[in-house]
């Protein structure tokens, strides 16, 4: 779907003080923006910049929000780095860039350390019947090895769960105490 489209019936479509703000130039068919109050311009280009984001964008999982607050994070390092005009901005851009990157540790979701259980016990293949998960491993040949798999695997979980939780408080601590120093 071109772009121009989504302009058109975005204006078209929007609130009554957006279309009072519209040009139509019937001879050559195209919609020209009338720029009365300086941001209608700085709509589309904030329409085009967030475009990857809004395409992929859905409302029933975290993921999509994680990737919402990556998106401007990094967008506002970039604008630090490029127009910052206050003396603490390489230390504001450094927050950014740590928050920025404890997101994508989220978004990743790699917390759970499948090589070293994989290394130990081969790869876990995992069967469901009837609703119910089991977990099956080619070098679990005992009772007693099955035991020791099914702990190690639980004590994986359990670490992989610490190291998620630590994620998430290290950046909502980042959140909660630098929010308000990143401005310019």
């Amino acid at each position: 779907m071109p772009l121009d489209w989504i302009y058109y019936h975005l204006f078209i479509f929007g609130t009554s003080s957006t279309i009072n703000c519209l040009t139509f130039d019937t001879g050559y068919g195209r919609m020209l923006l009338n720029n009365k109050k300086g941001g209608r311009m700085k709509l589309i280009r904030n329409i085009k910049k967030w475009w990857p984001i809004l395409k992929e964008d859905e409302d029933w999982d975290y993921h999509y929000l994680l990737e919402v607050m990556k998106f401007k994070l990094d967008k506002m390092a970039d604008y630090h780095v490029n127009h910052g005009q206050f003396v603490g901005s390489s230390k504001v851009v450094t927050e950014l860039s740590e928050a920025s990157m404890l997101i994508s540790a989220l978004i990743d979701d790699d917390f759970f350390d499948f090589k070293t259980l994989g290394d130990k016990w081969g790869a876990t293949v995992v069967t469901v019947k009837d609703g119910k998960a089991t977990l099956s491993n080619k070098h679990v040949k005992t009772a007693t090895d099955k035991e020791q798999y099914h702990a190690e695997f639980s004590a994986e979980l359990s670490m992989a769960d610490s190291r998620r939780t630590k994620t998430l408080n290290d950046f909502c601590n980042i959140f909660k105490t630098k929010l308000y120093g990143w401005w310019d």
